[in-house]
């Protein structure tokens, strides 16, 4: 399994603003599933959140330090579970 961190933004219909949310899934198109099993598409059909990372992508960037927006992880999802797992609810 994969992780993809689903980037939250401050406009539009995102279910947190700022943070992310991490999906462990065997690749992208499993992990855009369950992220919008739980999270559901936007009004216009599309997905509800700013931009999907690889891992390697994320470390890439400095959203792992200093998060995205001021917040971190609000929430894990796992690929082939039900369960929301919590995150560090926008905190480090």
């Amino acid at each position: 399994m994969e992780k993809y961190y689903f980037t939250q933004c401050i406009e539009g219909d995102s279910p947190f603003q700022g943070g992310w949310v991490e999906v462990l899934a065997p690749d992208i198109s499993k992990a855009c599933e369950r992220y919008e099993k739980t999270y559901g598409l936007s009004a216009s059909g599309g997905g509800r959140y700013a931009f999907i990372y690889s891992e390697s992508q994320f470390k890439r960037t400095s959203m792992a330090e200093k998060g995205n927006l001021g917040k971190f992880c609000f929430a894990r999802l796992i690929y082939g579970d039900e369960r929301v797992y919590s995150g560090s609810e926008g905190k480090r």
